[in-house]
């Protein structure tokens, strides 16, 4: 299936987005739906092994991933631009505890965080400050999952792999 770039002939707005600028945003709406999809998939693993606290959790984190793709395409909306549907990523993956749930977790964000501070750069170096000032936001969001991520970590590192306290872990993240 091919993307395609915003369609002018449909758009009655002026698109203040150059085209390298539209493209990031176009990525960004791909790396946020693929997000979505990774956590959603591991909250399906998380339900088959039967830790109903962790698929919470990783549903929740799924939801917010698709808030940050409907944010994407509202701001290149109000610039002009219009997002294609993306074609997302294939998504494979494959945990069986929590803990490496919590690793693909923290790789994801740190991946989001870096994709993000480039396109930062680039905005920047392209004097699109409307589109840093939105960027300012998704780093944020970033930085912030990334410290919620490494608390939990450090909690569950605490477990000794008890399974007792594997359990509540479990229940302490569907809580979350």
């Amino acid at each position: 299936m091919k993307t395609f770039s915003t369609n002018k002939l449909f758009s009655i707005v002026p698109n203040f987005l150059s085209k390298e600028i539209e493209d990031f945003w176009m990525a960004a709406s791909i790396e946020e739906l693929t997000a979505h999809f990774v956590y959603i998939n591991v909250a399906n693993i998380f339900q088959n092994l039967g830790f109903f606290g962790a698929q919470k959790y990783f549903e929740g984190e799924s939801t917010e991933e698709l808030k940050h793709y409907f944010i994407v395409r509202d701001y290149v909306n109000d610039r002009g631009g219009l997002l294609s549907t993306p074609e997302t990523k294939k998504v494979l993956i494959s945990v069986s505890t929590i803990e490496e749930g919590l690793d693909v977790a923290l790789k994801l964000e740190t991946e989001l965080l870096t994709f993000y501070e480039k396109g930062y750069r680039l905005c920047s170096d392209m004097n699109d400050f409307a589109s840093t000032e939105r960027l300012h936001e998704f780093i944020r969001i970033q930085r912030e999952s990334i410290g919620e991520i490494s608390d939990l970590q450090a909690r569950y590192n605490r477990t000794g792999n008890s399974p007792a306290a594997i359990l509540e872990f479990d229940e302490y993240l569907g809580e979350k």
